[in-house]
C-alpha cells in the first residue's frame, strides 16, 4: 500500500513535467520504444534487431531496426501493469481513459511539413475511429480545455517510433495546464506502426505482457540481443494492479503483440508460440485484430451510447461503434447467432444493376476475398496521395461533385503484384447476347517508374475455367492530375458470365488507379475503344551503380490489351549494357571494409498455407458409415462427451460447389475440448503458394484465424498428421471456394474428450 501511494504522489510531480527534454520524467505511465523504421513500400514487414554472434553494433536493413528504450530508464511501476489495456483507474482512482472517448490530437510543424508522415498519421487516426467508437480531433483550445487537460501531440524524433501509454494521472488540477501525451516518430514510421503507437496512448500495453502468456508463448532469454537493456520488453506485466482482460483472449495476432523474432541476436527466435501452427499470427501490423478492437470498444463501453441496448452478442461478438454486433468472420445475425451458409447462383441481368457510379456504395458488384491480396478503396474527394502527397494522386470523382469512386492506393500496397478485384455477379443468358461495358478510369502517377495496370477480364465458366482478359492499360496514362480517361468495350458472350476488374500494383508507389461510373447495356457500344493491342515504353527496374566496368540495368515493359491480338509478341524483361568506362587495374589492394548483407524476415500474415505432398491425387476417403455425418453447409453441432461425428464438405465425395462459404460451429460440454483430425483434403491451391478455396479451423478462439489449408492430403498416404485440439470446448470450421475451380473438398474426424 506504501508503495502504492509513493507511487502516485511521484505521478503527480512527473505528470506535470511531460514537456521537459529528459524523456524518462514521463515514464511513470510507462513509455515504450518500438516499431522501428521499414520501408515505406513495405509496411507489413516487420523489422527487427540483429545480432551476429559476437557482434556489438546494430545495423539497419533498409533503415530498419528494432530500437527500444534502455531498461534503465523504466521504472518498476511502469512494468507492473497486469494487462493488455491499463486499468479503468489509476490508484489515485482517475480515470485512465480519454474523456468523452475523444481524443484530441496535435501534429508538430515538422511532421506536418512531411507529406509521408502526416499521411500515415491520418490513415491509422482513420482505422482506429472506423473500427471503435473512440474519435479524434483536432486540438482546439476554445472546445477542448473545457473537457480534457491532456493532448496528444505527434513530434518528430530521430530514430524509432515510441510513445507513452494512457490519459494521464492527475492527483491534482493545475487551471490552464495541459499535459501533452507524446507519440515520437520518425519521419519513415508507416501506418501499422502508428496504429501500434496509437494504441499505446489509448492505454494498451504490449500483448506478450500479460501474466498468462506463459500458457500461450515462450520467451527465448538466451536469444535477446543486449539482454542488459532488452529484457525489459520481455517481462511480464506484474500483479501490481488487479488482473482483469475483460474477458477477452490471448491474441497472438494482436497488433500490440512483437514478431517472432524481435531483438533477436543473429535471426533467432526471441517469442515463440506453444502451438507452432499460430506462429504465421505473430508480428500482425496490418492494424488491429478482431480481439484489439473488442478490447478497445469494451473498455471505453462503447455499448453505453446505444440507446436501444442489444441483447448480448453471441459467439464472441462485442457490440461496434455503430450500436451493431460486431461477429467474427463466419458468423452473422443480429446478435451473431447465424452461420454463414451460401452460394452463388447465376442472376438475369434484370435483377441486378451493374451501373454504378459508387456514391452509395458498390451496387451489384463486390470485392473478391479469396484471389486478390487488397480491397479497392471507396472513397469521396482527394485520394491519400492527393491530400497529402500533391503531386500524385486523384482530386475527386470524374465528374468533379463529390460523389464516390473506387481506387487503390499504391503507396500503401504490400509487395509487388498484389492487387484487387471487383467482380460481378455469375450474370445468366439464355443464348447470344451483346453487350457495352463502359467506365471512366484514373492512372496518373509518376512517369519514371511504372505503378500498376488496370485490367478487365471475362469469365465464361461453361467454356473455361480461366479468365479473358479483354482490355488492359499500364503506367501513367493521364497527361493532367485531373483527368480521368474513358472506356467503351463490346462483349459478346454465349453463356452466363462475369466481369472482373482488376488493379495490381507493379515495381512503382506513386500513383493510384482509379475506377469509376461503371455503365453496362445490352447491345453494342456506340463509339467502342479502337486502340491495338501494344507494349507500354520500357521502365527502368534497376540503374547502373557503378563508376566503371561492366554492368547492366534491367528494364520492363507491359502489353496493354486493346482491339485485336490479346498478347504482345516479344521480351517483357531484358538487360541493356551500361555506359560505364573501363576500370584501371590495380597492381595493389587492400580492404579492411566489412561488407554486411542484410534483409529482411517477413511475417507470416499470408493465412493461406498449401499442404505439400509428393503424391499425385489420391481417391477421396470413403465416410464411415458408423459415425454421423455433418455435410450440410453452415450448421451448428453439439457433441455428447466422448461422441465422435465426421464433417464432410458440401458435395463430398464429390466435387464441391463453386462460390460457397460454409460454418460449422462445433460445441461441446464446459471443461471438455474438442479433437479434429483430417482424413482427406483435396481443395484448390495455386504455385505461389495461396489457397483460393480453403478450409480454416478455428480452434484457439472464435475471433481469431487459423491455418487455412489446401493442396492435397491423405491421412492414409501421408507421415505427417493434420490435427488440431481446442482451446476450450468449442471450435469453428469455416469452408470456402472461390468461382473459378472445384475439387472433391475435405473430410474431418470431430471427437468431443475431456
Amino acid at each position: 500500500m506504501l508503495k502504492i501511494l509513493f507511487l502516485s504522489i511521484l505521478s503527480i510531480q512527473l505528470s506535470f513535467q511531460s514537456d521537459a527534454s529528459d524523456l524518462s520524467q514521463d515514464y511513470l505511465q510507462g513509455t515504450f520504444k518500438d516499431e522501428p523504421l521499414r520501408k515505406a513500400e513495405d509496411w507489413t514487414f516487420s523489422s527487427m534487431m540483429v545480432m551476429n554472434g559476437d557482434q556489438t553494433s546494430k545495423y539497419k536493413s533498409y533503415s530498419s531496426n528494432w530500437i527500444d528504450e534502455p531498461a534503465r530508464f523504466l521504472p518498476k511501476y511502469a512494468k507492473e501493469q497486469p494487462r493488455k489495456i491499463i486499468s479503468e483507474f489509476y490508484p489515485t482512482n482517475q480515470s485512465a481513459r480519454w474523456p468523452d472517448n475523444l481524443v484530441p490530437y496535435q501534429i508538430s510543424p515538422e511532421l506536418m511539413n512531411n507529406a509521408f508522415i502526416n499521411m500515415s498519421i491520418h490513415n491509422a487516426i482513420e482505422h482506429w475511429q472506423r473500427l471503435t467508437c473512440i474519435k479524434f480531433e483536432e486540438y482546439q483550445p476554445s472546445k477542448h480545455s473545457r473537457t480534457h487537460e491532456a493532448v496528444v501531440e505527434f513530434v518528430k524524433t530521430n530514430m524509432g517510433c515510441y510513445s507513452e501509454i494512457g490519459y494521464p494521472n492527475f492527483f491534482m488540477r493545475i487551471p490552464n495546464f495541459l499535459v501533452k501525451r507524446r507519440i515520437f516518430l520518425e519521419q519513415n514510421c508507416l501506418r501499422g506502426q502508428i496504429i501500434h503507437e496509437i494504441g499505446h496512448t489509448i492505454g494498451f500495453f504490449h500483448e506478450h505482457s500479460r501474466n498468462d502468456r506463459d500458457n500461450y508463448v515462450d520467451i527465448k532469454w538466451e536469444n535477446i540481443a543486449f539482454p542488459f537493456f532488452n529484457r525489459l520488453n520481455f517481462e511480464k506485466a506484474g500483479e501490481a494492479l488487479e488482473k482483469d482482460y475483460l474477458n477477452v483472449p490471448y491474441d497472438l495476432g494482436s497488433v500490440m503483440h512483437y514478431p517472432a523474432n524481435a531483438f533477436s541476436m543473429s535471426f533467432l527466435k526471441t517469442i515463440e508460440p506453444k502451438d507452432k501452427n499460430l506462429e504465421f499470427l505473430l508480428g500482425n501490423r496490418e492494424g488491429l485484430s478482431f480481439y484489439d478492437a473488442k478490447m478497445a470498444n469494451l473498455a471505453y463501453k462503447c455499448s453505453n451510447k446505444c440507446k436501444n441496448q442489444l441483447n448480448n452478442c453471441q459467439n464472441d461478438g462485442y457490440i461496434g461503434p455503430d450500436c451493431k454486433c460486431v461477429c467474427p468472420e463466419g458468423l452473422t445475425g443480429e446478435t451473431c447467432e447465424i452461420l454463414i451458409s451460401k452460394n452463388e447462383k447465376s442472376v438475369p441481368l434484370s435483377h441486378l444493376n451493374l451501373t454504378c457510379d459508387f456514391t452509395e456504395g458498390l451496387c451489384s458488384w463486390s470485392q473478391e476475398k479469396f484471389r486478390d491480396q487488397i480491397d479497392f478503396i471507396l472513397n469521396r474527394g482527394r485520394s491519400f496521395a492527393a491530400e497529402y502527397l500533391n503531386s500524385v494522386g486523384i482530386l475527386d470523382d470524374h465528374t468533379f461533385n463529390q460523389s464516390g469512386y473506387l481506387y487503390v492506393d499504391t503507396y500503401f500496397v504490400k509487395y509487388r503484384f498484389e492487387s484487387a478485384e471487383l467482380k460481378s455477379p455469375l450474370v445468366k443468358v439464355k443464348s447470344k447476347t451483346n453487350f457495352c461495358i463502359s467506365f471512366w478510369y484514373h492512372m496518373f502517377g509518376n512517369d519514371l517508374v511504372l505503378p500498376g495496370e488496370l485490367s478487365v477480364y471475362l469469365h465464361q465458366p461453361f467454356f473455361s475455367q480461366n479468365l479473358t482478359k479483354i482490355w488492359s492499360r499500364a503506367g501513367r496514362q493521364d497527361q493532367n492530375q485531373s483527368d480521368w480517361l474513358y472506356a467503351q468495350l463490346d462483349l459478346e458472350v454465349m453463356s452466363e458470365f462475369r466481369i472482373v476488374f482488376k488493379a495490381q500494383r507493379f515495381s512503382g508507389f506513386l500513383g493510384d488507379i482509379g475506377l469509376d461510373d461503371i455503365q453496362f447495356d445490352e447491345g453494342f457500344c456506340s463509339e467502342p475503344d479502337t486502340a491495338p493491342t501494344e507494349w507500354t515504353p520500357w521502365y527502368i527496374l534497376s540503374g547502373c551503380f557503378l563508376e566503371c566496368g561492366t554492368e547492366y540495368y534491367e528494364r520492363q515493359r507491359y502489353c496493354q490489351i486493346g482491339i485485336g491480338e490479346k498478347s504482345c509478341n516479344g521480351p517483357e524483361t531484358d538487360f541493356q549494357l551500361c555506359p560505364n568506362p573501363e576500370c584501371q587495374n590495380l597492381t595493389d589492394f587492400n580492404s579492411t571494409e566489412n561488407f554486411t548483407i542484410s534483409f529482411f524476415q517477413e511475417p507470416t500474415l499470408n493465412l493461406s498455407i498449401d499442404i505439400k505432398n509428393p503424391l499425385p491425387n489420391v481417391e477421396p476417403v470413403e465416410l464411415n458409415s458408423a459415425l454421423k455425418t455433418v455435410r450440410q453447409c453452415g450448421q451448428t453441432v453439439y457433441l455428447e462427451v466422448n461422441e465422435t461425428i465426421q464433417l464432410a464438405s458440401p458435395g463430398y465425395p464429390q466435387e464441391y460447389p463453386l462460390e460457397t462459404e460454409c460454418s460449422y460451429l462445433i460445441r461441446t460440454e464446459n471443461g471438455s475440448k474438442i479433437h479434429l483430425s483430417f482424413e482427406y483434403i483435396n481443395i484448390e491451391s495455386t504455385a505461389i503458394n495461396t489457397c483460393p478455396d480453403s478450409v480454416e479451423i478455428r480452434y484457439y478462439a472464435l475471433g481469431q484465424p487459423g491455418l487455412r489449408l489446401c493442396g492435397n492430403y491423405s491421412k492414409n498416404r501421408s507421415k505427417k498428421i493434420l490435427e488440431f485440439t481446442s482451446e476450450n470446448n468449442e471450435a469453428l470450421v469455416i469452408f470456402r471456394s472461390d468461382w473459378i475451380k472445384s475439387a472433391n473438398g475435405f473430410l474431418l474426424k470431430i471427437l468431443s474428450q475431456n
